[in-house]
């Protein structure tokens, strides 16, 4: 199973050790495939048969070939997914940290905008206590009303040329 091989076959045609432990679980045929997660042997999957002696087929061999592998992915995934909820998090706490402001802000090509994110802190300076999708409007609210055009223009100019935002005006 680590070179990446398959065990298969009838219970009594493998080794005498072999045989006896299968034996002993009343198993008559056996199919067991290696999972392996990022091209290295980490587990196995089998299909077992206590009732006949069988000869597995090639479709029930790629069935569990595909389990293996959704088994290795999904493994893999959640690593990732758990590595990067720690870095988010970590990323938030030194965000809520910090004396400014920092937000995350979206423009989706069918015009939908909102945040992602909007730090502790920024809520605080700028007295915005909604939630993420009521927030940017808030924050709009809180640039002078004489700024306000050149602020929306602002984000429009960044988001049409994939470019940083840079805004400088008045908040009240």
């Amino acid at each position: 199973l680590e070179a990446g091989g398959v065990i298969k076959g009838l219970a009594r045609e493998f080794p005498e050790a072999e045989r006896a432990i299968l034996e002993s679980q009343a198993i008559r045929a056996i199919l067991v495939l290696p999972i392996r997660i990022e091209d290295r042997f980490w587990g196995f999957i089998g299909f077992d048969d206590c009732r006949n002696e069988r000869i597995w087929s090639v479709i029930e061999e790629n069935i569990l070939r595909t389990a293996a592998a959704a088994l290795g992915h999904t493994y893999v995934r959640r690593r990732a997914e758990t590595a990067l909820q720690a870095s988010e998090k970590k990323l938030r706490d030194i965000a809520n940290n910090i004396p400014g402001v920092v937000y995350q802000f979206y423009a989706r090509p069918n015009g939908d905008q909102g945040l992602y994110y909007f730090s502790e802190r920024a809520h605080e300076l700028l007295g915005i206590n909604a939630a993420l999708d009521e927030a940017l409007m808030n924050f709009i609210t809180q640039v002078a009303p004489e700024d306000q055009e050149s602020f929306i223009e602002s984000i429009q100019q960044a988001v049409a040329t994939t470019s940083p935002w840079d805004f400088e005006g008045r908040f009240i």
